[in-house]
């Protein structure tokens, strides 16, 4: 199922995920087992064009977590510039910012030999709760959905509507809605410069 997806990525261009994208997995890491769900990770083909290499999206299941982490991403080190991303968030956690777990794995996927992996945490509760801050929205400026446009990617991002990550989350709380419509102001405020 993956490969089918890939391909048909490969052959359109970019990856628009669908909820029945995901499959179900077993992660071994030392000694213990995870079930997880997984899928491709990636709009742009940087991260799947490679015929052996695939970023994927990772769930694990039945209340685990692996690293801390319940969601993930596992890529190549190229799609985030190798030891670029790394680099970049030890700088945001030392001087005291929101920082993802960002390392790298050696990784044998279906018994293909070893491959070194990016692990990068997803967006949730954890990634707030590692990072020692109050539960908030967090929201992204998906540019990428909308593609550069004339004026290249910097533009488009200043066009770009922002998005609640997990809006499910965000609609179980007027707190977190009226704290997200902040933000909402805040960048809006930012882009037309005022």
């Amino acid at each position: 199922k993956l490969a089918k997806t890939r391909q048909k990525s490969v052959d359109l261009g970019y990856y628009s995920p669908r909820k029945n994208d995901w499959v179900p997995a077993r992660i071994h890491h030392e000694s213990e087992k995870y079930k997880v769900a997984l899928r491709l990770k990636g709009q742009e083909g940087d991260h799947w064009r490679d015929p052996n290499q695939w970023s994927l999206k990772i769930n694990v299941k039945e209340g685990k977590t692996l690293f801390g982490m319940k969601r993930f991403a596992l890529q190549a080190p190229r799609t985030r510039n190798y030891m670029n991303e790394w680099v970049f968030h030890r700088l945001l956690a030392h001087i005291g910012l929101i920082h993802l777990r960002y390392q790298f794995v050696s990784t044998s996927i279906n018994g293909q030999p070893d491959r070194i992996m990016a692990i990068e945490e997803n967006f949730d509760k954890r990634l707030i709760e590692n990072n020692r801050r109050r539960e908030g929205p967090i929201f992204r400026l998906n540019a990428g959905r909308y593609r550069s446009g004339p004026r290249g990617l910097a533009a488009t991002y200043l066009t770009t509507p922002v998005e609640p990550y997990q809006e499910k989350l965000l609609s179980r709380s007027t707190k977190m809605q009226a704290a997200f419509q902040r933000a909402v102001t805040q960048w809006e405020g930012f882009r037309l410069g005022r």
